[in-house]
């Protein structure tokens, strides 16, 4: 069985990598069309600010996501989720649901492809809906332009996280005390910039979890758990 499952890990990062090279090389099709068709070049400096200004956003913010996504829906759904995007709103939420409707792990067998088959619907289903959205919006671009319809849009990603929060938050209400208290801090006061809010919420969560861990507050879940399933 391990055999199988060495396998299998190996053919999905081989094939995910591949796919993830062809898209990064594919994301540079747009400027290069823009050069060899119509000879439209940014400025030495410009190209140095922009390139500078983008990197100081994206190294972080992407060293956060996969540190804190990769291991909550499993490597093969990563990849998925890495090419279609929408991580926070759709992705993430389908994957932990699909989880926890069929009480599997991300890092199991069956967990890994739960997650990656609600991955993959996911991407398809908001496909299907963008399409049909773009197809049937203009009779309703005055309805989302009223402002109490267009504040409760906006609202739509926290209402999406804070309902996971609250799901994960009463699994395990001592790994997100410290964590929470902390990002409330952060966030009310501007400890820090709000690009590296993430990563320092991650590692703190860590510390948490390691210190509970030591403590032996897992272990001693773990048994607790066992004896009501005997």
């Amino acid at each position: 069985m391990s055999d199988i499952n060495n396998k299998y890990n190996n053919k999905v990062h081989f094939y995910g990598r591949i796919s993830a090279v062809i898209f990064l090389l594919s994301t540079f099709l747009i400027p290069l069309t823009l050069w060899l068709k119509f000879g439209l070049l940014p400025t030495k400096e410009g190209f140095i600010a922009g390139f500078t200004t983008i990197m100081l956003i994206m190294v972080p913010a992407s060293l956060g996501e996969f540190l804190s996504f990769a291991p909550i829906i499993g490597s093969s759904a990563y990849y998925v989720m890495l090419l279609s995007g929408n991580f926070m709103n759709i992705r993430v939420p389908s994957s932990i649901v699909a989880l926890e409707a069929t009480e599997l792990d991300a890092n199991s067998e069956e967990g890994d492809a739960i997650s990656t088959i609600a991955v993959a619907v996911s991407a398809i289903t908001s496909e299907v809906v963008i399409v049909i959205g773009v197809l049937m919006l203009a009779p309703f671009t005055k309805f989302f332009a009223i402002p109490a319809i267009k504040i409760g849009f906006d609202q739509i990603v926290p209402s999406l996280f804070g309902a996971l929060f609250i799901a994960s938050a009463i699994k395990n209400y001592k790994a997100v005390i410290v964590p929470t208290v902390l990002g409330i801090i952060i966030i009310k006061f501007q400890l820090i910039p709000s690009l590296y809010t993430i990563p320092a919420l991650i590692f703190s969560s860590v510390i948490v979890t390691i210190i509970l861990y030591k403590l032996g507050f897992y272990t001693k879940n773990k048994t607790e758990e066992v004896k009501k399933t005997a």
